[in-house]
């Protein structure tokens, strides 16, 4: 296409027009004027008609076709194997994601507050034997007293006895409030701290839909 265009321009170079002249003869305007005229030489002709007629069917006909095969390279077979899996997991989700949601859940809205705590009856065990052992300990001071003082079954020993009963259940009484406050407490923290996490863990369960974009 270059070279036709030199040749081309080459072609019209060598003619000179003046006033009505053509391209490949002269003519005069009746005026009375003088012209000259300079045609293109007999053996140029036929290149410069060839030329004009390929310009003509280039800028007529159809422009270049774009390729139409495959203009790039095709993923490995492990890439599409990691895709694949890639896939399927964002789709399941994770296992241990699910359970850390369902166990905030339960926590934030207080499953595990009316639910009993399976140690606290350990720990409230340990606590009565405590409070137990110091009862019968009572008693037994009691009644050796009253036998040497020689009031055994006096009013002194069974007042003596009914205050250590007291005691007992008093000491019983306390200890177990403060256990069940301090589990409440503990729970409630925990329930707290689960509340100020939630957006966190909400915001995980767009990991799966971001890794699967």
């Amino acid at each position: 296409m270059l070279n036709l265009w030199k040749l081309l321009t080459l072609s019209v170079r060598m003619c000179t027009f003046a006033g009505g002249g053509g391209l490949f003869g002269g003519g005069g305007d009746g005026g009375g004027s003088s012209q000259t005229t300079q045609d293109i030489p007999e053996w140029l002709k036929p290149y410069v008609t060839f030329g004009l007629e390929e310009a003509k069917g280039l800028y007529q006909g159809k422009g270049p076709e774009y390729y139409p095969g495959q203009t790039y390279v095709s993923p490995s077979g492990q890439t599409l194997s990691g895709l694949t899996l890639a896939e399927q997991r964002a789709r399941a989700g994770s296992p241990l994601q699910q359970a850390a949601l369902q166990q905030q859940a339960g926590t934030v809205g207080g499953t595990y507050l009316s639910q009993s705590n399976p140690y606290l009856n350990q720990a409230l065990a340990g606590a009565r034997d405590i409070a137990t052992q110091g009862y019968y300990d009572a008693l037994k001071g009691g009644r050796s007293g009253a036998v040497m003082a020689g009031r055994m079954g006096s009013g002194a020993q069974q007042e003596i006895e009914s205050r250590a009963e007291q005691n007992l259940a008093n000491a019983l009484a306390s200890q177990a409030g403060q256990l069940r406050y301090q589990d409440y407490a503990s729970e409630r923290a925990r329930q707290e701290a689960a509340a100020l996490n939630a957006p966190a863990m909400a915001q995980s369960e767009y990991q799966d839909i971001n890794q699967l974009m």
